[in-house]
């Protein structure tokens, strides 16, 4: 599998099983097992609910939501959420261009997530939404596509993150982080606070890691002006 931290393989730096996960919005069922294309979950929440450490989960084509999305209720959790885990890939399949359309807190959530990576996304936010397009807030204001804390090694590159009240990505109390070839516009739209397109917040110095790495973001677009990221490090 191509994991890749520190250089490495995963399967180089110290693990050697995966289980896989398949989801598959169209021809999926939430009561299948998830274990084969054939028997794919049909949403990143079901996957979530049973992925343990050393998984990969790979998404077929399809828009995967979060749960309660449109029904205009205000305590909309993200459409996948992950936590207390370990070597995880979320992934699109070969060939799939998954899209994550969200109203809820976010569109990927991880907290205490070692080991990460997720690549092939499309995520969309509810800025871009009609009630936007006419100055009113979404109920989550400060809703991120991709918010990730207390984390560490991680790698978050080839999305296309757009529409979000907050940032893009956020990665907060976390270290050892990558973000890099993502494509991010109409971003941080809404937030009290100030947030920029990828934020890293709190960043922990941890001696073993102590990197945060941005490279090759195309387009950062903040509320009120453009701000690109090429070459920084």
């Amino acid at each position: 599998m191509a994991f890749l931290f520190g250089g490495l393989p995963l399967s180089q730096s110290g693990s050697s099983t995966y289980s896989r996960l398949y989801v598959d919005e169209v021809a999926g069922s939430d009561t299948n097992s998830g274990l084969e294309q054939a028997t794919a979950f049909a949403t990143l929440t079901a996957a979530a609910a049973v992925a343990s450490s050393r998984t990969a989960i790979y998404a077929a084509s399809g828009t995967y939501r979060n749960p309660g999305f449109g029904q205009g209720g205000g305590g909309n959790n993200a459409a996948m959420a992950l936590q207390d885990v370990n070597h995880i890939l979320l992934a699109n399949l070969p060939g799939h261009y998954p899209r994550i359309e969200f109203d809820g807190s976010s569109g990927i959530s991880a907290r205490n997530v070692s080991q990460f990576e997720i690549r092939g996304f499309e995520v969309a936010g509810p800025s871009e939404g009609q009630a936007s397009r006419l100055g009113q807030a979404p109920r989550h204001s400060s809703a991120r596509g991709i918010d990730i804390s207390g984390s560490e090694r991680l790698i978050i590159h080839n999305n296309v993150i757009h529409g979000t009240p907050g940032s893009a990505i956020q990665v907060a109390g976390s270290d050892y982080c990558t973000i890099e070839n993502n494509v991010i516009f109409n971003s941080t739209w809404w937030p009290s606070s100030t947030e920029s397109a990828i934020v890293l917040a709190e960043s922990r110095c941890d001696e073993r890691f102590g990197k945060g790495r941005f490279r090759r973001c195309q387009g950062l677009r903040w509320r009120r002006g453009v701000s690109g990221c090429l070459g920084l490090r």
